[in-house]
């Protein structure tokens, strides 16, 4: 019997199919040609937590770090219900009984360490094919079938010793340094954990850094020069800035400015350059998992919901295609299968955005835009919706919500583009150059249906653009004509806004923009290369939305009026620690050693080495004050019921008095409080009128907050009606 593993349900289904005549038994379906193919949830397997390793590390002890976890061992994962128990004894009894197995893990070093680590547990020593899958239909999973390779060739075994090695690197960093921290903190007085990892801290490093940065910045000035001409009718044109005359492309000394002024304004110009093209731009992507949350944001869905939400249109509906993608491209297989697709939408869509986009007069299923590029995929394809979901008319009005953004993405792009013509000019005058561009919308295309966020819509892209393009076209190389006036605007410098969710996801993707040692963003630019859209970036999308909930949650930041802010506990703890950890440079540093690992240029034991190394001399340097600040940042209140200490933290005020137990929760009727309502409620017991909250119907209504000290919870006081 030939066993095929595959890395999840929905995918054993597909190589069940494409094998033939599959019939579905109790965790696996027997096929064609003797073969077999069962599934495993994700990882089944875990690293040995460190109690299991040594019991003595079953309590947290400053004298036990850093604890010893250089061994490599793992157990299976325990789940509330046994399902991953169940299914990996199922797993293992077909591997007994196989003369061979097919490794259909994911085809990137993640998917092949979660097959692999089971045939290591299991010490599974016969023949083993390699079959890679990214696309989840019958076709592809037939051609991959056909080109299957040696799965114990040297090639996947290191693959998955690369994936092995980020695990067990997170592992030792983050189980010691959260336990030394958090030990240090609590001998200083500090209260709760201080959780520290490779991904997580350099995340709050940045929300730190935005926030103080914003804070500090220091208010200074520049100044925009324009100018008017003949032959364009007055419209403004921009001064091209140069580094003769401007710092950073910006003008910041007003002499400067003038002298410009006097320099042009009554002498002769002329046409450097015009050029009118025509230009298409094409629809939006379909959504990858990073690309979703953020999107999801605009109708306050948070990022985790957005992936809760995605699990379940897999699990309960079939709806959609794998979740977890960091692509978003699609394959021509999916391209083939899009009629198909589309008859299933048919049922589900009705009035509205989907709709239009169907009805669309240059809607065209047959239409092949730049999404479908084989050579774009990534180990998944890009997230969309499935040519046989089921049960639809179940679902919860959020999941319809997300099921019917990525419904949109996709069926957009099988419309037009949007096309329209780009007129520019380059204008010489008294040895300065200016510059006006506009456009003239030709078709709308898909934007017609939704939006179009793109730079280039945002560049006079609109009815008054019309009258400058007509102008600008009508010009040609070398026309004279004279300078009737320059204009001088002061402008003030601004920092970079505080983080919101959207942008804070985003900014993940592209973190290495703000490393300045040149050989850290290299090596975090090569960590991402042949991925569209990341760019040295930290964390995966499967994981980023779970690290920024923990960072709440530990109390490390706040959300206030959708902007992130890091408390002073957050700020205390990111200053405490070397740069080191705060940086995104150890992955950066990790992610090369990993790439020796696959080339062969160093082994698992020695990156194991080098950490525990790193680990040790971090826990050598004196943090001790740093520590301190972190501890006498914890926040602290008094009770208005009791006069009991209150136990602060982001989302709950607590009363420590077990005998009393007040609560005041941040979020109350839909409505996020913030520090100062938080606070001035704890110690006087009311708060002033706060508008905002709704009702379970959503209404909105504004209302008081106290302390009812008889009940000891917060109860609504009304203001009269006038």
């Amino acid at each position: 019997m030939i066993l095929t593993i595959a890395e999840k349900p929905e995918l054993a289904e597909i190589i069940a199919n494409a094998f033939g005549n599959a019939v579905k038994k109790q965790g696996y379906y027997e096929c064609a040609g003797n073969n077999v193919v069962t599934w495993c949830f994700g990882h089944m397997l875990v690293l040995t937590p460190p109690a299991a390793v040594n019991p003595s590390y079953e309590v947290w002890k400053m004298d036990d770090l850093p604890m010893d976890l250089t061994a490599v061992s793992h157990q299976v994962k325990a789940t509330e219900n046994g399902y991953v128990e169940r299914q990996y004894k199922i797993i293992c009894d077909l591997l007994k009984k196989s003369s061979s197995v097919i490794h259909a893990g994911d085809p990137d070093d993640e998917g092949e360490l979660l097959v692999r680590e089971i045939l290591w547990l299991e010490n599974y020593t016969k023949p083993v094919k390699r079959l890679l899958l990214n696309d989840l239909n019958i076709n592809a999973a037939k051609k991959a079938i056909d080109k299957m390779e040696d799965g114990n060739s040297d090639k996947f075994i290191r693959l998955a010793l690369k994936a092995l090695a980020r695990a067990k690197g997170d592992q030792i960093f983050g189980l010691n340094m959260t336990r030394y921290f958090t030990l240090l903190s609590q001998r200083l007085g500090g209260r709760g954990k201080l959780t520290c990892g490779r991904v997580q801290t350099p995340m709050l490093g940045l929300i730190v850094a935005r926030y103080k940065a914003f804070n500090s910045h220091v208010k200074s000035y520049y100044y925009d020069v324009s100018s008017t001409h003949n032959f364009l009718k007055d419209f403004p044109l921009k001064i091209i800035p140069n580094d003769d005359f401007a710092v950073d492309g910006k003008i910041i000394d007003p002499d400067v400015a003038q002298k410009i002024k006097e320099a042009c304004e009554g002498k002769p110009s002329s046409v450097a350059s015009v050029k009118v093209e025509d230009k298409a731009t094409a629809a939006p992507l379909p959504f990858d998992l990073l690309g979703l949350q953020s999107y999801m944001l605009k109708d306050k869905i948070s990022p985790d919901e957005t992936l809760e939400l995605t699990q379940s249109l897999r699990s309960n509906y079939s709806a959609i295609s794998y979740n977890r993608s960091d692509c978003r491209y699609l394959s021509s297989d999916q391209h083939e299968e899009a009629p198909d697709t589309l008859n299933a939408l048919k049922k589900y869509v009705g009035d509205g955005a989907l709709n239009d986009v169907i009805n669309n007069t240059s809607f065209d299923i047959s239409r092949k835009g730049k999404a479908f590029n084989d050579k774009n995929i990534t180990s998944h394809t890009a997230i969309i919706p499935t040519p046989n979901p089921r049960g639809l008319e179940k679902m919860s009005a959020k999941e319809r919500k997300v099921y019917e953004a990525i419904v949109l993405r996709y069926l957009l792009q099988f419309v037009d583009d949007k096309k329209y013509k780009s007129a520019k000019v380059v204008v010489d005058c008294a040895g300065y150059q200016y510059s006006a561009s506009a456009t003239r919308l030709i078709s709308a295309g898909w934007s017609s249906i939704e939006a179009d966020d793109s730079d280039e819509s945002n560049n006079n892209d609109g009815e008054d653009s019309q009258p400058l393009f007509e102008s600008i076209s009508a010009l040609s190389n070398g026309e004279q004509s004279s300078c009737t006036g320059v204009i001088i605007s002061k402008a003030e410098t601004k920092p970079l806004p505080l983080y919101t969710m959207k942008t804070f996801l985003e900014d993940l993707k592209r973190v290495s923009k703000y490393v300045s040692d040149p050989r850290i963003k290299k090596l975090l630019l090569s960590k991402d290369e042949g991925k569209k859209g990341e760019r040295g970036g930290i964390g995966t999308p499967a994981t980023r939305s779970t690290i920024i909930k923990n960072l709440e949650n530990t109390g490390y930041y706040t959300i206030q009026s959708n902007k992130l802010i890091p408390t002073e506990k957050g700020i205390k703890f990111i200053e405490s620690l070397p740069v080191s950890v705060t940086a995104p440079d150890m992955t950066a540093l990790w992610h090369e050693q990993q790439t020796m690992i696959l080339d062969g240029e160093m082994e698992l034991s020695d990156f194991i080495i080098n950490i525990n190394q790193t680990v040790a001399e971090l826990m050598k340097a004196d943090v001790t004050e740093g520590m301190k600040q972190v501890a006498d940042s914890q926040p602290k209140g008094k009770c208005f019921c009791c006069g009991g200490d209150m136990h602060l933290n982001p989302k709950v005020f607590v009363c420590q008095n077990e005998s009393c137990g007040l609560k005041i929760w941040r979020t109350i009727s839909k409505k996020d409080l913030t520090d100062l309502q938080m606070k001035t409620l704890m110690e006087r017991g009311s708060t002033n009128l706060i508008k905002g909250f709704k009702s379970k119907a959503d209404k909105p209504y504004d209302a008081i907050l106290k302390i009812d000290k008889d009940k000891k919870s917060v109860v609504f006081e009304f203001p009269p009606r006038k």
